[in-house]
């Protein structure tokens, strides 16, 4: 039997706290037999530009993608690969800087990028019932995994319901104490992200986000 490719699109808006448009997301997620396949994301300056983008693969693993993050306005690249029991992180801050690259072990409830939304979405049910879960996140340019605790916070309504994942590194929680997602319950989709963005301000300058999602 052939299998069923399926083709997912969906867009986000990027605003500032205060309310101002940063960038726009274009997503288009592949499914094969309704198994995430690829990822691709196209981030978009308020004027439609291309300054960044994403390619994942989830082929190898369902939360730890082969991917690569690039920031066209820095030359800035993340990203990691899987390698046997290994995963190898690399990355590097600007143009004018070295790629470096690390090995790492790989871990049991290990995520990396997008795949975290895609660990959220596929233990909605645990949490949502009041489960708390641990997650290994791998940041490439610090070239190591941090782990996070995710858990549902009290907003929660009939249709959807948000959860804070959060640092348990003191030097992260220092720079990002947390981030809030919220979910449709239903669908399972990914309606608002709330916390420190993958792209950098115009100075290079660290930011947080709220991003709504139109799917």
């Amino acid at each position: 039997m052939p299998s069923a490719e399926r083709i997912k699109e969906f867009q986000g808006e990027a605003h500032s706290p205060d309310g101002r448009l940063l960038y726009r997301e274009a997503h288009r997620w592949v499914y094969q037999n309704d198994r995430l396949q690829t990822a691709h994301t196209e981030y978009l300056s308020p004027h439609n530009g291309a300054i960044a983008r994403m390619e994942s693969d989830y082929r190898k693993h369902p939360y730890l993608p082969d991917y690569r993050f690039e920031d066209f306005r820095f030359q800035r690249e993340e990203g990691a690969r899987l390698e046997g029991n290994a995963v190898i992180v690399f990355g590097r801050r600007a143009a004018n800087s070295r790629m470096a690259q690390a090995r790492l072990a790989l871990r049991q409830n290990m995520v990396g990028s997008q795949g975290l939304h895609c660990f959220v979405n596929n233990h909605l049910r645990a949490l949502l019932a009041g489960k708390n879960l641990s997650v290994h996140c791998v940041v490439p340019l610090r070239q190591e995994s941090y782990s996070f605790a995710i858990q549902r916070s009290s907003g929660v309504s009939k249709t959807s319901a948000t959860f804070r994942i959060s640092s348990k590194n003191i030097v992260l929680r220092l720079i990002a104490p947390y981030m809030d997602v919220r979910y449709d319950i239903a669908s399972g989709e990914l309606l608002q992200y709330n916390g420190p963005s993958n792209l950098l301000t115009r100075r290079g300058d660290m930011q947080n986000v709220v991003i709504r999602y139109r799917h």
